[in-house]
């Protein structure tokens, strides 16, 4: 899946303007659900290994509270550099013809036994234990996230 993405995600085949198109649309979106909820925290972007075959883009609450999330695979695909931000990835398009992904280095942090923090120190090989942690550590460092 990676060579697929690898090929789509590429400033010479016009992905440039259609992934400026969906920041424009989750950035829409959130608007419009902030409106609803100006308390939540939301992160856009993409898995430098996707799970699909296909172009998809990620919005997901950063409280990360959710049934959806009950694999470690999960929580890091999530919360680790193994996440892109859509702001990150057009950054990079807009410098270079293409996004590398160093595939072996982002499919060892996906796999990891090892669970971290996203916002202090702790980690754990317990996804339960970090999704408690991870809930008070959370409310305790809202205001500080900086994250669009």
């Amino acid at each position: 899946a990676s060579d697929v993405y690898k090929r789509q995600i590429n400033a010479e085949y016009g992905h440039l303007q259609l992934l400026k198109t969906l920041k424009s649309y989750s950035d829409s979106f959130i608007k419009e659900i902030k409106s609803k909820d100006n308390d939540v925290e939301l992160q856009v972007g993409f898995h430098a290994i996707p799970s699909l075959r296909y172009l998809h883009l990620h919005i997901i609450s950063k409280d990360f509270d959710s049934p959806g999330l009950k694999r470690k695979e999960h929580w890091n695909s999530f919360t680790t550099e193994f996440f892109l931000p859509i702001h990150l990835v057009i950054e990079i398009l807009e410098k270079q013809d293409a996004l590398n992904i160093e595939t072996e280095k982002y499919t060892d942090l996906a796999k990891s036994n090892t669970l971290y923090c996203p916002l202090c120190p702790f980690e754990t090989k317990n996804l339960n234990n970090m999704k408690v942690h991870y809930k008070d550590c959370y409310a305790k460092h809202k205001t500080c996230l900086l994250y669009t």
